[in-house]
């Protein structure tokens, strides 16, 4: 472990520890992309169930029309 930090550093591009707020592309990429299958996997449930999302109780509502 200590010689991949050590051969991270000598690369002088950031990355050699990992908690300096820098990602590597690849694990940017796989942030993004878990980002991503998170909200069509919210998306996908919203379109199976539409009824979910409604109220389960509908009002009435009353029209007072002037005569």
């Amino acid at each position: 472990m200590l010689g991949c930090w050590i051969k991270e550093a000598d690369n002088e591009d950031g990355h050699a520890f990992r908690d300096n707020g820098k990602l590597t592309p690849e694990q940017e990429e796989i942030r993004n992309l878990k980002a991503q299958v998170i909200r069509l996997e919210m998306e996908r449930e919203i379109q199976k169930n539409p009824q979910s999302s409604l109220p389960k109780k509908r009002s009435k509502i009353f029209v007072h029309y002037p005569t």
